[in-house]
C-alpha cells in the first residue's frame, strides 16, 4: 500500500469546527460525534486554535459550530437533535448523515 492511500484513509470525512470556550451547542455535537471523533471519521478542531483560524478565514459569517468536508474543503451546516447529526455542504441538496437513531 503507497503511503498516499494510508494518508487518504487516515483523513477524517468532515472538519468539526467548534469552541471550547462559551459554546453550547458546540459541546453538545462534539458529545454526539464522540465515537465519529474517536473513530478518525471526523476531526474535531477549536476555532481559536491556529487550525481553526486557518478555516474560519474567508467566511463571511461564523455560525458555531459548522463543519468542512475534507476531500474538497466545502463549508457544511450542521443540523442535530438527540438521536442523529446531519450535514448538507453549501450549495449542494444532499443531506449526509453522521449520527442516526438507532433502530430497536
Amino acid at each position: 500500500m503507497s503511503e498516499n492511500t494510508e494518508n487518504e484513509e487516515k483523513q477524517p470525512e468532515f472538519i468539526l469546527i467548534g469552541s471550547d470556550t462559551n459554546c453550547p451547542p458546540c459541546d453538545e455535537i462534539k458529545e454526539l460525534l464522540k465515537d465519529q471523533i474517536a473513530q478518525g471519521k471526523v476531526k474535531y478542531v477549536d476555532i481559536n486554535s491556529e487550525e481553526g483560524i486557518q478555516y474560519a478565514k474567508g467566511l463571511e459569517t461564523i455560525d458555531l459550530p459548522y463543519a468542512v468536508r475534507s476531500k474538497d474543503n466545502k463549508e457544511c451546516q450542521i443540523f442535530a437533535d438527540k438521536e442523529f447529526v446531519l450535514v448538507k455542504c453549501k450549495d449542494e441538496e444532499e443531506l449526509t448523515a453522521l449520527v442516526e437513531p438507532e433502530e430497536n
